[in-house]
Order: C-alpha cells, then structure tokens, then sequence
C-alpha cells in the first residue's frame, strides 16, 4: 500500500520529533504537521519498549486500572456514526447486545457502528461515496483509486486540531507513535488517524515449540540450506506431515533472506527499486519452486484457502506456518502451546534483515462539512477509543465488564463462554499503540524477544508515508499480475524463464510510473 507523506522515513521505530515532516500552509501554520509525540506513562509495562521498534510487555493489568481518556467523550452527540471493516463474525444488534448498550453509555452517545466485512468493504465503501452517504466518521482501507481527491473533497483538514503540539488536547492520540501518522499525510494535509501496527512484525514463520523438540529438529538455521533441510526433515508424507503449509507466504521470508528489498527500496542516486525488478525476488521464486518440487508442502496447496492452510498448522499436518506476527495470540490459544518463530538467516550467516511492517493498518477520516466543535468531540471518541493498555477504556474494549464477559485469572483477564459474540473489532476503527499481554509472563518475554532481535535489523518499505496516483490507480491490478505469476510458476504452470518478460510488462503497465512518482514525492 502506497499514502502519501511528506518525506521518508529514513528508520524505523522513530517515535519522537526528528521524523516529523513540516509542511508550509497546512492548518497549523509554518511548524510540524505531525502530532507531537507524547508517551502515556500512566502504565508501566512490565518491559519496555525500545525506539528501534520492541514492543511493551505486560505481565498483567494494573488494579485498579487508571482512566485515561473522558468519562463520556462522545456526550453532546446523540449519535457517532462510522464505517468500518470487520474482520470477525458481526456481534449481536445492539438491541440484543449488552456490550454495544454498556459502550453507548460509557461514550455518552448512540456509537451506530456500520460494521461491514472485509471482503467486502471497498464496494461498500465506494458505493456510499457516490450516494453522498458516507457517515461521519469513515475508515479508509488500502489505497482506493483517487484517493487525493477523495480526501480533499470529502473530509476534513485535521491539522487545526492534531498537528504539532495541539494533540496534547487528545492525549492517547498523541501517544500514537509518529511512525504510523507519516502516511496519513496526503498533499500536505493531515486527513486522518491512523491504526497503529507494530514496524518490528510482519513476516513470521510460527512452529510449536513442544512439537519440534519432540521430532528432534533444530529451530536456528544458519544458512539457506540449513533452513531448506529443516523443512525436508520436517517432513514425512507417509505420516501425513509436511515442513510447511504456504509456498506463496514461503516465498516473502526466501526473499528476506536473499536481500531483496521490502516492497520499495530507495537507492544513493534517489531513485526507487522495487522488488518485483529485482532480481533476488527472480531467486527467491526459483528457490521457492525447488522446495515446492521437494515436497514439503501438502500437495493441494495450489487449490487451499488462506483459512485452510492455517489448518493445516494448527492441526499439525504442517510444522512450519508463515502468516503475520498478529497472528501469535491466535495460533497459541488454537494449539494451547508455546508458539516460537523461526529466524531468517542471511547469505554471511548472520540475521538477514527484517522486512518491517506497515506502522499503520488503516486511517480513519472525519467528513468535512461538519462543525468544528462537532470535529472535536468526535476527536475526543476516538481518543478515547485510542486509550493504551493498562487502563479501564482498554479493559472494556477489549474485554467487557467483569463477571457478564470475563473473569479474573491472576491479573489476565479470562473471556467466559459467548463473549466473541457481543464484542466487535473496535481495533479497526483506532487503538492505542501494539503491546504484547497482559498474558502469561513466559509467552510475554518469549515474544518480546522476537521482536527486539527483529527491531535490531530493520528494513522499511521506502514508499511507505508516499504517495503515487499511479499507485492509487492502477496499483490493485500490478499487485494482483505479480501474485498471479508468482503463483503460477510455484505451481509449475510457467517457467521461471518467463519471470524477465512479466517483469517487463508490469513496468510498462505502471510500475515505472510509480517509481518516477515515489521518487518525486520524496524528492519534495
């Protein structure tokens, strides 16, 4: 995904002013665009975050929990409507959900959550913007075509009310790291606020640890073939196991660990590579085409939904599974087991770098024909849906009200039997920074070294805080050509000899165009 900013990042986990762009003309004047950044330290974790990008850890809740945002930050308002996606199940109707009731109240307002799966946001999304129908508050998900001038006729400037040190007035916005706020930045204006993602993420190669010492397997490759051998002795097709469920997820850590570039790279003369002309991504596929002709994978992968390649790890048909780091909680709880990730060795042997993730999820807009008061207190909602870990907001979010929804289990709380049915994914409209726990101690250090040895040996995607028409426009379709092909010469329906040719054809298509305008914008 491609967004406009104002400059690039040049590291990763920059949460402080030397990685705010400035820009003349902007709602605040000549000074930072960006919020300040000002850290929450109403909680203190039980390990801490790092400015390279390690998360904090949390062993357990405070008791009592602080509050950190208004009591009814919504009040004044008779209702907050706002369009999201769901990447659940759609909880009960509020007339039937406890949970929504007790959110209405809290927030002082009827919160009209026009909660739409997924899969089918953007027609929904697109289909409101043509009707003029979009609701106060809207949730922009990946690059929609035209995405300048959506913002610019459709929402409003919030540079007035966030940039530089006026987000003091919205304290848990403010202490959203400034990393995921760069891309929220389009043509010099502030337009959103952004759902922060960690940068140390992304990329991860999940086993269960207790399965891998049980087969007797090393889980520290040193080189490539050492990590192509784990993945045959992994496997035992006549027991049904194989070393890996996903060749297409397979192919990101291989390019990893070959040095190809994490989407965009930016190189001394200022120009942008991308990976699909890069020829380690060429290597990676070949290589990738080897493990497939191997074996270690099931042999209906070609024909296997995302869901069901999951399975096939959480069944244990498959030791090894690629997905993205959100996914540790899940998979520990699906296999009640310590969940590890594997490291990504490099061509001298050491830790090849770490493609980071995107800092944000989505960017959250506010329409522009509305009262500045009313702006405000909408400012304030979201605030307080931005509350960090540790406080009484983020408890309810996340988890209810005591004995209805959870329990207590040693400071953790412990969802009671029907709770996924009543609370929805309020992460997807904001949230507060990433942060591993409140969990067992164990889990908690375990994963928190995971991402500090990542946080060590970053790579950000250059184009990230960027912003490309051509991307917005034809970017879907460039995307969509480059995982067809990789995944027709992973199954062997073409010959790795025919990548050059694709390759030129999707620059032709866009993918020069999108780099001479990456290089513009950042030039800028």
């Amino acid at each position: 995904m491609t967004t406009t900013g104002v400059g690039v990042l040049t590291g990763c986990g920059s949460e402080g002013g030397d990685a705010t762009p400035t820009a003349s003309g902007s709602g605040s004047g000549n000074g930072p665009l960006l919020p300040t950044y000002i850290e929450y330290t109403g909680v203190t974790p039980d390990l801490s975050s790092t400015p390279e990008g390690a998360l904090a850890g949390y062993f357990r809740y405070p008791d009592p929990q602080p509050r950190a945002g208004a009591e009814h930050p919504a009040a004044g308002l008779d209702s907050v409507e706002i369009l999201y996606p769901t990447y659940q199940p759609v909880p009960l109707e509020v007339s039937e959900n406890p949970f929504w009731q007790e959110l209405n109240d809290r927030a002082g307002a009827s919160m009209d959550l026009l909660m739409t799966p997924a899969a089918n946001y953007d027609e929904k999304f697109q289909t409101m913007l043509a009707g003029g129908t979009l609701p106060e508050i809207t949730v922009i998900s990946g690059t929609p075509p035209r995405l300048s001038q959506i913002l610019s006729s459709q929402f409003a400037d919030l540079s007035e009310y966030l940039a530089g040190d006026l987000a003091a007035e919205y304290p848990s916005l403010a202490n959203i790291p400034t990393v995921s706020w760069q891309s929220c930045v389009v043509g010099g204006v502030l337009y959103g606020v952004p759902q922060p993602r960690p940068i140390a993420g992304g990329p991860a190669m999940f086993y269960d640890e207790a399965l891998v010492n049980e087969l007797g397997l090393d889980p520290n490759p040193t080189s490539m073939d050492d990590y192509r051998q784990l993945m045959r002795d992994a496997t035992d097709e006549s027991a049904g196991r194989f070393g890996c469920s996903n060749p297409e997820r397979m192919l990101i850590h291989v390019a990893m660990m070959l040095g190809a570039p994490n989407k965009w790279r930016q190189a001394d003369d200022g120009s942008f590579v991308s990976a699909v002309a890069d020829e380690r991504t060429k290597e990676a596929l070949a290589i990738t085409r080897s493990m497939v002709e191997d074996g270690i994978f099931p042999p209906n992968w070609v024909s296997s939904t995302y869901s069901d390649k999951r399975d096939t790890f959480t069944t244990r048909k498959a030791i090894f599974h690629p997905d993205g780091d959100a996914a540790w909680s899940l998979f520990q709880g699906q296999l009640e087991a310590t969940v590890s990730a594997l490291p990504n060795p490099g061509p001298d042997g050491q830790a090849a770098p770490h493609h980071c993730g995107n800092p944000r999820q989505g960017m959250t807009v506010i329409r522009r024909d509305l009262e500045s008061e009313r702006i405000k207190r909408l400012l304030s909602t979201l605030d307080w849906l931005a509350t960090p870990i540790g406080t009484l907001e983020h408890l309810f979010r996340k988890f209810g009200t005591e004995g209805s929804l959870f329990t207590w289990d040693g400071g953790i709380p412990s969802p009671v039997e029907g709770a996924t049915s009543q609370i929805m994914d309020l992460q997807y409209i904001v949230d507060g920074p990433s942060g591993l726990g409140p969990a067992i101690e164990d889990d908690v250090r375990h994963r928190y070294e995971w991402y500090a040895a990542n946080s060590e040996n970053l790579e950000l995607d250059a184009s990230l805080g960027l912003y490309s028409e051509t991307q917005a426009e034809v970017g879907g379709n460039l995307t969509a050509d480059v995982a067809a092909m990789q995944l027709d010469i992973l199954a062997g329906r073409k010959d790795i000899g025919e990548w050059d040719d694709f390759v030129t054809t999707w620059r032709a298509n866009g993918g020069d165009a999108v780099a001479a305008e990456l290089q513009e914008e950042a030039s800028r």
